[in-house]
């Protein structure tokens, strides 16, 4: 079922083609719902899993990060550690 979905705000919307999850922390209880769910990405055809993580701060802004694997390299870590699938931004 595909019909949630989360509000993210970001500053640098031109990396939204290289996002590969959406993070949230494990213990928010407004994201419960979605654990483990894929969400649609906005921009093009593919599932963005929903993942949990601690470091998710639940305090700032919709307490929701997105995963971006080519920005910076702890997002590029995490996404090893969870077993997400890189993509190009051509993809």
């Amino acid at each position: 079922m595909l019909d949630d979905e989360i509000a993210v705000a970001t500053t640098r919307i031109e990396t939204m083609l290289g996002d590969i999850a959406v993070a949230v922390h494990p213990d928010d209880p407004r994201y419960w719902h979605l654990h483990g769910r894929s969400l649609r990405h906005p921009l093009c055809p593919r599932l963005l899993p929903v993942v949990t993580d601690t470091s998710v701060d639940m305090c700032v802004g919709t307490g929701v990060c997105v995963c971006v694997c080519i920005v910076r390299i702890p997002v590029r870590h995490f996404a090893v550690v969870v077993k997400l699938r890189n993509v190009g931004c051509y993809e």
